[in-house]
């Protein structure tokens, strides 16, 4: 039991240490370019949690002049990850498009 918090520390590190890796390899590109996320899945998975941050920050009601409307929104954001609250330079950028509404459930 005494060995578990150890390796998931390890293995926290090391995700950390492969999206550092991969987001130095992608800035390395030509800028405009387009990357696969299956050629860096450490940083398509960070860019992802982003994503659905973003997504369950979303609300599905909101108040005007004293009544309710109901939203359902589809995004498409430019995203900027950075490591640090003071990094001048993000981690890694991108742009995400929803394919999906998030907010109101119609019907409900």
């Amino acid at each position: 039991m005494s060995g578990t918090p150890k390796r998931t520390d390890r293995a926290r590190l090391e995700v950390h240490e492969l999206i550092r890796r991969e987001a130095e390899r992608m800035r390395s590109l030509p800028a405009g370019g387009v990357s696969l996320a299956d050629e860096v899945p450490a940083l398509a998975a960070l860019m992802n949690a982003a994503r659905a941050a973003i997504d369950a920050s979303l609300p599905a009601a909101f108040e005007f002049h004293g009544r309710t409307y109901f939203l359902r929104s589809a995004l498409a954001v430019r995203l900027e990850v950075f490591d640090t609250p003071a990094a001048a330079v993000p981690l890694v950028t991108g742009a995400s498009i929803s394919g999906e509404a998030f907010g109101h459930a119609p019907g409900h």
